[in-house]
């Protein structure tokens, strides 16, 4: 229900590079992989941009939009901002700096790891407590690895020619 500019459609679409910058892969190709028989890398950025806006409002529907301060606590975790095995508020100032040039600031980081706490959250609702079937494993995994078998029938073809006559008509 909401009007977006080409402006800050354009600036959702460069979250995007900012989630895959950030090490979010689960979140990025989570947002963007839809449908992989439509799906191509020239397509990623927007398909991203609108999958986010609808996980945001997914997220704040189901009231499980997670904090500042949890984020911030994720954000220590991840092991991009790690240095020997530590948190290093060096590598995330120099992150943010980075992306400055894409108009981006530190609250933009903090809101895509949001929004990487709340797919996950959103994917636990969903899919919690659902199991996948034996029979459905064993027919998805023959149908991409089985070995087809194919047999031919081979047709003598010089005993079909000696009765063929060729006509004007």
């Amino acid at each position: 229900g909401n009007n977006y500019t080409r402006a800050e459609l354009g600036r959702q679409m460069r979250y995007f590079d900012l989630a895959q910058r950030m090490g979010l892969r689960e979140l990025a190709m989570g947002l963007y992989f839809t449908d992989m028989r439509v799906q191509t890398m020239d397509r990623a950025p927007i398909d991203f941009a609108l999958n986010q806006m609808v996980l945001r409002h997914e997220m704040d529907e189901m009231g499980v939009m997670p904090t500042d301060d949890e984020a911030v606590a994720e954000m220590q975790k991840m092991p991009q901002f790690q240095q020997n095995g530590q948190y290093d508020p060096n590598l995330v100032a120099a992150l943010e700096d980075q992306i400055g040039s894409l108009g981006f600031h530190g609250q933009d980081m903090l809101d895509l790891v949001k929004d990487d706490i709340g797919l996950r959250r959103m994917k636990e609702i969903v899919a919690g407590n659902y199991a996948v079937s034996g029979f459905a494993t064993e027919k998805r995994y023959a149908s991409s690895y089985q070995t087809i078998k194919a047999s031919t029938i081979t047709f003598a073809l010089d005993a079909y020619k000696k009765d063929i006559k060729v006509t004007d008509e």
